[in-house]
């Protein structure tokens, strides 16, 4: 199974799948509905039950999220179906992470995919890329799943997906499913770290400086681990990791 999973990424990564990854569109990628929506609101707006009940799908999501700081789940998955029952992939969205992390509720992994899948299919990228994560991270060694090939392939497709539109994760997450493809997708995972660590994404920036470092390139190695040395939180590891790929590049003659 390993094997067909590493020649299914390199498919995706072959040049007639995607050529030369495009430019990022992240202005178009409005932040992520989950940031807002598992922080405890300070206070239940007024008049929020009565819109909710008439329909309004925006304070039905505010209800669930009021529900929620609650700690009633039950209340906050009731007004979230509410809104999934009239297509709002917003809803969709959060309804699958409560499942896929069981707050508030029991988790339930394949709730959680089946409501993630139904944002994901009206093209909300948020939901593609955490789909794509679970299907592509599951453990397809375990000879029990029968259906891991397939699991496997959908969620490299909507990491994919949601590469291409500008997602910074999941173009770091599709530079690392390249490497671990081979040769044959090098040049793809460099453009999608790159892409990624552009737009501040602070894993890909340690990537693509410790793969510069290597490379020989001593110029393009210093640019890419000062850039990693700005984004890099003061005292974390990727601070630390900073300083010591600087520290490894030749001296200019």
């Amino acid at each position: 199974m390993r094997r067909l999973l590493l020649g299914m990424i390199a498919c995706l990564c072959a040049p007639a799948a995607i050529a030369a990854a495009p430019a990022p569109a992240a202005a178009a990628i409005g932040p992520d509905p989950a940031i807002r929506f598992f922080k405890p609101p300070a206070s239940e707006q007024p008049g929020l039950r009565g819109r909710a009940r008439a329909g309004d799908m925006q304070a039905q999501i505010a209800l669930a999220r009021q529900c929620l700081a609650q700690n009633d789940g039950d209340c906050a998955v009731r007004w979230l179906t509410e809104a999934n029952a009239r297509g709002n992939a917003e809803a969709q969205y959060l309804l699958g992470l409560l499942y896929a992390r069981g707050d508030g509720i029991a988790q339930d992994l394949q709730q959680g995919a089946y409501f993630l899948g139904k944002a994901a299919g009206q093209g909300e990228v948020h939901a593609q890329y955490r789909l794509g994560v679970m299907l592509s991270d599951a453990d397809f060694d375990d000879p029990g799943i029968d259906k891991v090939p397939a699991e496997l392939q959908r969620g490299e497709q909507l990491l994919h997906k949601a590469a291409l539109a500008g997602y910074a994760p999941a173009q770091y997450h599709m530079g690392l499913l390249c490497l671990r493809a081979g040769a044959d997708c090098t040049a793809q995972a460099d453009g999608y770290l790159e892409q990624a660590a552009a737009q501040g994404q602070v894993d890909a920036a340690y990537m693509v400086a410790s793969r510069a470092v290597h490379s020989g390139d001593a110029a393009a190695a210093r640019a890419a681990a000062l850039r990693l040395q700005r984004l890099a939180p003061a005292g974390s590891r990727y601070a630390d990791d900073a300083q010591r790929l600087l520290g490894e590049i030749p001296a200019s003659p």
